[in-house]
């Protein structure tokens, strides 16, 4: 599974993509199937190990804007069986 988030509108340090653009970074990186979930300033990724998030992508300004909707991926380990 890939999990992308493209900064843009960011002078001197990226400008975004199209989502044809998109479509084709998503081809290269092997996937058959995308969804092009959200754009603009409010599409952030974070990642936890553990219980501490770290922001891994460059919003617009260094707002973080409060979004309702996210989308979260967790590992769930399967308890071993005696």
């Amino acid at each position: 599974m890939w999990l992308v988030v493209v900064d843009g509108r960011q002078r001197g340090y990226s400008e975004g993509v199209t989502t044809t653009e998109l479509a084709e970074i998503m081809l290269k990186l092997g996937a058959w199937d995308a969804i092009n979930v959200d754009g603009g300033g409010s599409s952030i990724m974070f990642f936890a190990k553990s219980r501490r998030a770290k922001q891994m992508n460059k919003t617009p300004y260094g707002i973080i804007r409060p979004i309702p909707v996210m989308i979260g991926v967790r590992e769930i380990k399967k308890k071993r069986r005696k």
